[in-house]
């Protein structure tokens, strides 16, 4: 095109919008915004044009169709419709876009909004599994929508975000539709996810306490023999005997670490921190005494990993109380004056 056509179709543009009235000022700013044309809605709100129109549905056009760069322009302009940016959210994780999705968690979109639509939304897809991931590290559930968000992924044929959902908590024995994720898998074609998902279940075996009780914990916390590589402490936790672990990590003056509790089964299983959540026991993991004088790195653990699903068997005020009297013991001997 000339240069002159491009002029004339930009006064054609101008003379448009002069003459437009506020309905089609509004009208056109959510074209213009699906669009990504940021000098058109420019010049759309220099004439009134409402940014929160229709509850701020400009922004979720913009999240489902326009390049990032719109929806950050937006989002700095001051978008205020009850939960558009929740909206923008969904519609954003269903077209995988992950640096918009990124954008407006920054803004402060709620990931768990609507039973975590946003990651229904992004798992059925089967496309986006970085969005998946973003979504769960920002407090989406995967236990969400009566804990089915494992078998849709897995019924999509999406492995890699069914992975990333047994890494924050979903459960693979619920049922979606007639089927749980282990037929889910088998169900697709996925013949290797279900036989991980049987090794990370461990669904066959129970380990008696004693079994761990001889154990160094050396020994423990390194893959053990004839396990599928899982460590003591994972076999542990899946045989519900993870109170021998803590006992012992208290008797010999040791403690738990976020490497340990990070540390996951292969192939990519679940971590130690994910099977004591299943298994009901991650108060075990957040016991005082196995965090004395690491309470940062205690509740950094407890705020970045800790699925949201899995919160609510920690007591944390309790937890940080007992960790801050035990600080203060140790500043008042340090400082106690000798007789």
């Amino acid at each position: 095109m000339s240069v002159t056509g491009i002029n004339d179709d930009d006064d054609k543009w101008q003379g448009r919008i002069a003459a437009a009235s506020p309905s089609q000022l509004n009208a056109l700013l959510l074209q213009e915004a699906a669009a990504g044309d940021l000098e058109r809605v420019q010049d759309l709100l220099a004439l009134g044009a409402d940014l929160n129109h229709d509850n701020g549905r400009a922004l979720t056009r913009a999240a489902s169709r326009a390049p990032a760069a719109m929806t950050a322009y937006l989002l700095k302009r001051g978008i205020t419709g009850e939960h558009c940016k929740e909206e923008a959210l969904a519609e954003a994780a269903y077209h995988g876009r992950s640096e918009t999705v990124k954008l407006l968690l920054q803004a402060g979109a709620d990931a768990a909004h609507d039973d975590s639509v946003a990651l229904y939304q992004s798992i059925q897809r089967g496309n986006g599994n970085d969005v998946t991931r973003l979504l769960l590290e920002a407090g989406a559930d995967a236990t969400a929508r009566a804990g089915t968000m494992l078998g849709v992924a897995l019924a999509y044929g999406n492995g890699d975000a069914a992975k990333a959902l047994l890494r924050h908590g979903a459960d693979p024995t619920v049922y979606h539709r007639n089927f749980n994720a282990f037929e889910w898998a088998t169900e697709t074609g996925q013949i290797e996810f279900s036989a991980m998902l049987r090794q990370w279940m461990n669904m066959d075996e129970h380990i008696p306490p004693a079994f761990f009780e001889k154990k160094t914990l050396a020994e423990l916390r390194a893959p053990l023999p004839g396990r599928n590589g899982r460590s003591g402490l994972h076999l542990a936790a899946s045989s519900g005997a993870f109170d021998v672990i803590c006992t012992k990590l208290i008797t010999e003056h040791d403690g738990l670490t976020t490497a340990d509790l990070l540390n996951a089964a292969p192939p990519a299983g679940p971590t130690l921190l994910d099977v004591l959540g299943r298994q009901g026991q991650l108060a075990l993991a957040f016991t005082p005494k196995l965090w004395l004088g690491r309470k940062t790195e205690a509740m950094a653990l407890y705020q970045s990993n800790v699925p949201a699903a899995f919160k609510p068997q920690v007591d944390l005020p309790a937890f940080a109380a007992a960790l801050d009297q035990h600080t203060l013991r140790q500043k008042g001997q340090k400082f106690s004056l000798k007789p």
